[in-house]
């Protein structure tokens, strides 16, 4: 949902490099000057560990400077990272306020431990801004802060929760409130508890209820 352009690149001794980016059909050159759309840009350095994490943090400070650090915790906790944060949620979210800023690029947020299974996104509080997001199978969440468009108080992990980590939940944004979709997809009947985490766009407990093996449950919460 952006896009970069390469306008020079330069070696440490000054003189002119180049930049690859690649993709399923292999590696190709870009051109001084030329453009391309991205959803998350990851760099990769052909070069041993400490170099790279050396080369890594002088991009980030090239891009961030000293405004990189500027987000605090609410809930979960901020382990910082070259290019963005990587944070841990408590409860299923992270709830975290990061303020105004100029940057050249978006920074980028991974949200680890997240059930793949419910509800997962970017909220801001106050803004009823929603932007659903699918970790992958490993539980980690992966969206960019661009606190020159958004900033104040966000949560972004799991929005919903049950103590059934089986179940399969959705959630749709309607407008007259909420609609939280439940199904079991289990061969017995299970009693569920769903709650809206704290920070999200409903928090708190939703409902309880029997489903049956093989059924679904749709609750409707009012705004």
């Amino acid at each position: 949902d952006d896009t970069f352009t390469v306008h020079r690149i330069v070696r440490k001794d000054g003189s002119a490099s180049c930049i690859f980016y690649g993709n399923n059909l292999g590696a190709k050159q870009y051109a001084t000057g030329a453009s391309r759309p991205y959803g998350y840009l990851l760099m990769r350095w052909p070069v041993g560990i400490p170099l790279a994490d050396g080369l890594d943090q002088q991009v980030a400070d090239l891009l961030f400077g000293s405004q990189r650090g500027q987000l605090a915790a609410v809930r979960g906790k901020v382990l910082d990272v070259p290019f963005g944060f990587k944070v841990k949620p408590t409860e299923g979210a992270f709830t975290g306020a990061i303020p105004a800023m100029s940057l050249k690029m978006g920074l980028p947020l991974q949200v680890t431990s997240v059930n793949p299974k419910w509800p997962a996104g970017l909220w801001w509080d106050g803004k009823a801004f929603y932007e659903p997001l699918a970790p992958d199978q490993e539980g980690t969440l992966w969206t960019q802060l661009k606190p020159q468009k958004h900033h104040g108080t966000f949560t972004a992990g799991n929005l919903i929760t049950c103590d059934q980590p089986d179940m399969l939940i959705r959630l749709f944004q309607k407008t007259q409130g909420w609609q939280v979709l439940v199904h079991n997809p289990t061969n017995q009947d299970l009693t569920v508890n769903v709650t809206g985490v704290i920070g999200g766009p409903v928090p708190g407990k939703i409902a309880t209820a029997t489903i049956p093996a093989g059924t679904d449950w749709k609750i409707n919460v009012s705004k």
